[in-house]
């Protein structure tokens, strides 16, 4: 039971520093709508500046759109695309972690599970020349039951923390996709 409660805690803390992670680097669609109208205005100063001196995931990956718009366009878009790459994986960061607490869980808990059986089949074999006490078995079978829903209960919201998570890097990497082609498209069409 010890290593189910040292990896929940582990598991709570992945957890609360991904929430306060993705909570500190939201940004609204409005936000974005108008530093796209910024750029289609042709206040492309205003918007690189706004991203720039942001340290938002999105903002980030914008603002290395905005500083590699001079370069040739091969050059860009490998620059663009080795920032993209930084900022998902920073966005990735510990997610890994949920996943094999995730995984690993259930196997401490069944090997709970097998222990208690082991102990209540022990106990069988003691009293074994005499009638055995139902009581006795009650000890050896709790064991094996509470591990495996310990087990349970670490695993099933570290796989579906690590699902939300896996669910808005993809999100991030496609508006990333997204706003990074349009804006960039309109820097080029403006030279």
């Amino acid at each position: 039971m010890w290593p189910l409660a040292v990896l929940s805690v582990v598991a709570l803390a992945v957890i609360l520093e991904r929430e306060f992670f993705y909570l500190r680097n939201r940004i609204s669609d409005s936000a974005l709508n108008e530093l796209k109208e910024d750029v289609v205005k042709g206040s492309v100063e205003k918007a690189a500046l706004l991203t720039g001196s942001s340290e938002r995931l999105l903002f980030r990956f914008l603002s290395s759109v905005f500083a590699n718009r001079l370069k040739a366009p091969d050059v860009a878009e490998k620059e663009i695309s080795l920032e993209g790459n930084k900022i998902l994986f920073s966005a990735s960061r510990f997610i890994h972690i949920l996943e094999l607490i995730g995984s690993v869980s259930p196997m401490i808990g069944l090997s709970g599970t097998v222990v208690g059986m082991v102990k209540a089949f022990q106990q069988i074999g003691i009293d074994s020349g005499s009638q055995i006490d139902p009581s006795l078995l009650a000890d050896g079978i709790w064991v094996a039951m509470i591990t495996t829903v310990a087990g349970l209960f670490v695993a099933i919201p570290c796989l579906i923390f690590a699902h939300i998570n896996n669910s808005r890097i993809k999100k991030l990497a496609f508006t990333m996709k997204i706003y990074g082609e349009e804006i960039n498209t309109i820097l080029r069409a403006e030279e």
